[in-house]
Order: C-alpha cells, then structure tokens, then sequence
C-alpha cells in the first residue's frame, strides 16, 4: 500500500479535500491503472498563520512517496523545500506559479499561470506546424 500525504491549508475549502480523497480513491480502484498497488491518503491540515506549526507538519513528508498541496503560498513554499531536499515528488495545487524563486526538480504544479499555459501551447502549435 502506498499512502499519498495531502497537505491542505486551514483555510482551504472541504471541496479540495475531498476532491483529493476521491481522485485516490479512483486510481485505486481502477485496476488497469495499478494493478499491484493499493493507494491511500494522509490528509493533513497546516494552519497557516502558525508557520512553525505548520512547518513541523509539512517536514513530516519524509514518511510518504508522494505529496499533494498545501495551495497557500507561504504553507507551500517550505513543503516544496521538504520535499526538493529529500526528493520527493511534490505535486502543487497552486495558482502562483511565479511564488518559488527556481522551480523544485521534484515538484509539478497542477494549476499554472495561464500566460505559461498559452506560452506552451503556443510552443506546440509552431513545433507541430
């Protein structure tokens, strides 16, 4: 069993948490995508005017092969310096794409700045012709 540690903001809305139960439970159960492997979830919430608090949890991370979140910039920033550090993949849920001062090697954000995403697409459009 491979657990997924999804850190969320005390401020963020149930709706993305459940979102994130929900979308393990469904690469769980579809046994053509991982047929060997069973996922679960950790979720976490970081309080966000507590930095120190939340820090403790976020350097939590080394326990779990995988990390969702937080989407609060300032709870985000150390996560994603967590898990650079100790390379683990980290999977963003920011809009700030801009926050980080060098993109983490490890770390992918699953909601970019859209004048990237229009960049990218840009980019395929003249490479495809």
């Amino acid at each position: 069993m491979a657990t997924t540690c999804g850190l969320f903001g005390d401020d963020e809305p149930p709706t993305i948490v459940n979102a994130f139960k929900y979308a393990i439970y469904r690469v769980s159960h579809e046994r053509n995508l991982l047929r060997d492997v069973t996922l679960a979830y950790d979720v976490q919430r970081l309080s966000v005017f507590n930095q120190f608090e939340a820090s403790k949890k976020g350097n939590s991370v080394n326990n779990y092969p995988a990390t969702v979140g937080p989407a609060n910039p300032d709870v985000a920033a150390f996560t994603s310096s967590a898990c650079a550090n100790l390379n683990i993949p980290h999977i963003e849920i920011r809009v700030d794409a801009y926050a980080a001062p060098f993109p983490a090697s490890y770390s992918i954000n699953l909601h970019p700045d859209p004048e990237l995403l229009s960049h990218a697409v840009l980019d395929v459009i003249r490479a495809v012709g």
